[in-house]
């Protein structure tokens, strides 16, 4: 069964699915190829080191669900746009956090951005 706009919702999850994996494993290829690694630590919680950044994947897979749903009229553009922008906001801080490390009081910034 088609759903609105003609497309199958199980094609779109698959394919968000897909793009998910396909933009966490690149993330992840090119935190290592840049070093952008995590060291285990008393305030980490991983115990092994781990590359930074693969949330880039699940975001962009965000993105794609979100504008597939605002494009096939199950979402309005105007609410779409404001998740989208909360969202590039929280991923973009942590982007920039990965590449050099920001302070806490600047990510908290940000997120106390999106509160009512």
């Amino acid at each position: 069964m088609a759903g609105q706009g003609g497309w199958s919702p199980a094609l779109v999850a698959v394919a968000v699915l897909a793009l998910a994996a396909t933009g966490t494993w690149a993330a992840l290829c090119y935190a290592r190829h840049r070093q952008l690694i995590d060291l285990p630590g008393e305030r980490r919680s991983h115990a092994v080191a781990t590359p930074r950044g693969g949330g880039v994947g699940i975001t962009l897979a965000l993105l794609a669900a979100a504008l597939a749903a605002a494009g096939s009229g199950l979402a309005g553009w105007a609410s779409t746009g404001l998740v989208l922008g909360g969202l590039l906001l929280v991923a973009g801080i942590g982007w920039i956090d990965d590449h050099r490390p920001l302070s806490p009081w600047s990510r908290l910034a940000v997120q106390c951005l999106l509160q009512r």
